[in-house]
């Protein structure tokens, strides 16, 4: 959502709480509306299945499929969308609106290539019928385009259209299923992936026909579309930030899926209910700071950015860059820890009510205790996210790569001892790798900001290198 910040500023330029709760709630609904949605959708077909007397087994194996479906198209395309955003920024600092929408075609046939190869070698062994493997597929690549053209809808000011989009595919969705349900013509399984297959279907082609009006009329050939190829050279870390990243996000739960405690549906999917549930749990209460952070730090920090880099541009006086700087810094100090301490007063809320309710609610003592420690790492983990879009913004991507790696590789690391130490230990590895890695990424953070100077004028390269990389090799092949 990086860019959205800068056009809800003008719903706090009034003052009062009418408008202050007025901002929220629509800076609410652009950053995490559609995931709410999502959830909404995935709970309320889960009753409905339930309604139609479908059996406990497939509506298990309906939400690991959309579970897998929304996992794995994250991981596949987080690269991609790094990638996708630095590039829509480039694109639109050069005023080459044209390269806009072909490059997003192109990422997309690259990833619907990765993901057909990746989900036939996924399915090869796999037991459950040709129609549930094709629906499977389908809604894994809308699901991935649905993600690429998010980060191209950034250049819309009207994001409310977008929530709007999920919202008509979700009504769709529902629509369809009772369609389905009423005329018997498939199974009440089958009936609920078509309907999301659909709904998601609708959404992609709402957001395409959005993106069209605003940067169609262009080359859409293959060799247009295949230029973005290039710019993966030019920022490959930011493939792999993204790729770790979201790698580092499901990291622990993949280690848990292939233990001796994960469990197998429809000899295919695995999975670890005692484990997975109390982390989706989790992942919901770092919502707030979500919201906060798009809205407070962006609008927040640029104008002290822009100024500082004006000033750098040539300006402004060595002192007036001084001011500038310590500006910069104070601002950004004073939001991170504004939002870090709302955060963490609504983490130790979540974790006594999680305490109290989740055990009513059907939560062994285990996975209340996981429940627990697993909020604790997710406020941890966004606060590394923090650090990296901070870090992004100043183009110090070695800086974010590293801490992406770092992330990921201690997840992995920390959560295969956690299984060994046994059940008492069980989440403390994704809390242990968060909390180390938001250590080490506000040092880098710190040490960057000091000497921002340095990296602003002198760590520059005095004559442009000419890339020509395996992606640029391999368009001119193409």
């Amino acid at each position: 959502m990086s860019g959205i910040g800068f056009q809800l500023k003008g719903l706090f330029k009034e003052k009062g709480y009418f408008y202050s709760i007025r901002g929220y709630f629509i800076s609410t609904m652009v950053t995490v509306g559609p995931t709410v949605l999502c959830i909404f959708l995935i709970t309320a077909m889960q009753f409905l299945l339930k309604s139609t007397g479908e059996s406990y087994k497939n509506i298990e194996l309906f939400l690991v499929v959309i579970v897998y479906c929304f996992a794995f198209s994250l991981i596949i395309t987080g690269g991609i969308i790094m990638l996708a955003a630095r590039y829509v920024a480039d694109c639109i600092y050069e005023k080459q609106l044209n390269k806009i929408l072909p490059s997003m075609f192109g990422l997309v046939i690259i990833v619907l290539m990765l993901g057909f190869f990746s989900i036939n070698i996924f399915f090869i062994k796999s037991s459950i019928n040709i129609g549930t493997k094709i629906l499977a597929y389908l809604i894994f690549s809308e699901i991935s385009i649905i993600w690429i053209e998010s980060i191209y809808l950034t250049a819309i000011k009207d994001y409310i259209a977008v929530v709007v989009s999920f919202l008509i595919g979700i009504i769709a969705i529902f629509i369809m299923f009772e369609v389905f349900n009423i005329l018997l013509i498939m199974t009440p399984l089958s009936s609920a992936l078509f309907s999301i297959m659909f709904g998601f279907l609708i959404i992609a082609v709402l957001f395409t026909i959005k993106l069209y009006e605003l940067f169609g009329g262009v080359d859409l050939s293959l060799k247009s579309c295949l230029e973005v190829l290039k710019v993966m050279d030019k920022y490959g870390e930011l493939i792999i930030i993204g790729m770790c990243y979201y790698l580092g996000m499901y990291v622990h739960n993949f280690v848990f899926w292939i233990s001796d405690q994960g469990t197998i549906v429809a000899n295919t999917f695995r999975v670890a209910p005692f484990y997975d549930v109390p982390m989706f749990y989790a992942f919901l209460t770092i919502i707030p700071i979500t919201v906060i952070f798009t809205v407070k730090l962006e609008t927040s920090i640029y104008p002290k950015y822009k100024h500082y880099y004006a000033l750098a541009q040539g300006k402004g006086s060595i002192k007036d860059l001084k001011r500038a700087k310590e500006d910069l810094i104070g601002v950004l100090s004073t939001e991170l820890k504004y939002m870090m301490e709302i955060q963490l007063f609504i983490t130790f809320a979540f974790i006594i009510f999680g305490m109290r309710i989740l055990p009513s609610i059907g939560f062994t003592l285990l996975s209340t205790n996981i429940f627990a420690i697993l909020t604790l790492g997710s406020f941890a983990y966004v606060s590394v996210f923090l650090v990296l879009i901070v870090l992004l913004y100043f183009d110090h991507r070695k800086g974010a790569m590293n801490i992406s790696i770092l992330f990921f590789t201690t997840n992995l690391i920390f959560t295969i001892i956690t299984i060994y130490l046994g059940s008492g230990f069980y989440g403390y590895g994704f809390f242990a790798s968060a909390l180390f890695s938001v250590i080490i990424s506000f040092i880098k953070l710190d040490s960057f900001l000091r000497d921002i100077d340095y990296y602003t004028f002198a760590a520059q390269p005095i004559i442009a290198k000419k890339i020509n990389g395996v992606f640029t090799k391999l368009y001119n092949l193409l």
